[in-house]
């Protein structure tokens, strides 16, 4: 997971279009309310893999 400039902005934008989640690196710049606030931020890739497929395991227990 790597940094991007403007993230600030980024988040606010995705936001508006309706995510209420987001994943930021360790150490990206502070990032104050809305989804940045509860951002995730992994310190690994499987971190990441093992929080997603949790997710999906989740929706398909849901479903059946």
């Amino acid at each position: 997971v790597r940094p991007v400039a403007h993230a600030q902005q980024r988040l606010k934008e995705a936001e508006k279009l309706g995510f209420g989640s987001a994943v930021l690196p360790i150490g990206s710049e502070e990032v104050a309310g809305g989804i940045g606030a509860g951002a995730f931020q992994p310190t690994e890739l499987a971190d990441l893999v093992a929080r997603i497929a949790g997710s999906r395991r989740g929706r398909a227990d849901d479903e059946e």
